[in-house]
C-alpha cells in the first residue's frame, strides 16, 4: 500500500487517495478477506470433523473392550483406519484370543502391529507376540521378534523374556546375562526385580 501514496499530501488528499485505491483494488481486498475467512472456517471444520471421528472411533474401541467382536473391529478398520484406536482394538482382540487359547489368531492380530509407525505400539505388540511364541515353544521365533525391537522403556521386559528363552534352551550364561540387564533397568521395589533375582539364584 505504501507504493501508491505520494509524499507531502494534506490529510484530506491522503484520505481521498486511499479511497481511490480501495475503489480500484476493492474487489481484490474482498476476495482476500473471503479467502482468509474461508481458510479459517475450513480449518475449524477440519478440526471439528477430526474430533468427531475420534469420538466415534473411541466408542467402537470401548465396545470391543466390553465385548470383543470381529465385526466391530472391521467397522473400526474400514471407517477409522487412521485412528490410533485400531491398533489398540487389535491388541484387545489378541488378548481375548490368548485367553481362549487361540494363539494363531492372536498372532494374526499382533504381527501386523509390530510394523506400526508408533514405536511404543509396535514394541508392545512385539513383546506380546514374543510371549506367545515362547509359551507355545517356538523359541527361535520368539527371539527373532525380540531382536527386531528397539526396546526403549520396555527393555527390562524384553531382557527378562529373553532370559527365560535362553533358560528354556539351557543356555545358562546367556540367560544370566539377560536377567542382569533386566535388573539394571528396574526399580528396587519392582515385583519383577524380585522374581528375576529368584531366577538368578536358582541358576547359581
Amino acid at each position: 500500500m505504501k507504493n501508491f501514496l505520494s509524499n507531502n499530501l494534506t490529510e484530506e488528499e491522503l484520505v481521498e487517495q486511499i479511497k481511490q485505491w480501495i475503489r480500484s483494488k476493492g474487489i481484490f481486498i474482498i476476495i482476500g478477506i473471503i479467502l482468509v475467512l474461508s481458510g479459517v472456517w475450513g480449518f475449524n471444520y477440519y478440526k471439528s470433523y477430526q474430533v468427531k471421528l475420534a469420538k466415534e472411533a473411541r466408542v467402537l474401541y470401548l465396545s470391543i473392550v466390553e465385548n470383543p467382536d470381529e465385526k466391530i473391529l472391521n467397522n473400526l478398520r474400514a471407517n477409522y483406519s487412521n485412528s490410533g484406536y485400531v491398533s489398540q482394538a487389535e491388541m484387545v482382540m489378541a488378548k481375548n484370543a490368548v485367553e481362549n487359547k487361540d494363539y494363531e489368531n492372536a498372532l494374526n492380530y499382533l504381527l501386523p502391529i509390530t510394523k506400526n509407525d508408533e514405536l511404543i505400539i509396535a514394541n508392545i505388540a512385539r513383546l506380546r507376540a514374543a510371549n506367545i511364541y515362547f509359551q507355545t515353544d517356538n523359541l527361535d521365533q520368539a527371539l527373532s521378534i525380540i531382536n527386531q525391537a528397539d526396546k526403549g522403556y520396555l527393555s527390562a521386559l524384553f531382557n527378562n523374556l529373553k532370559g527365560d528363552i535362553y533358560l528354556a534352551q539351557n543356555k545358562l550364561i546367556l540367560a544370566k546375562e539377560q536377567y542382569r540387564l533386566a535388573l539394571e533397568s528396574l526399580l528396587d521395589n519392582s515385583e519383577l526385580k524380585s522374581l528375576i533375582t529368584i531366577k538368578l539364584n536358582d541358576i547359581n
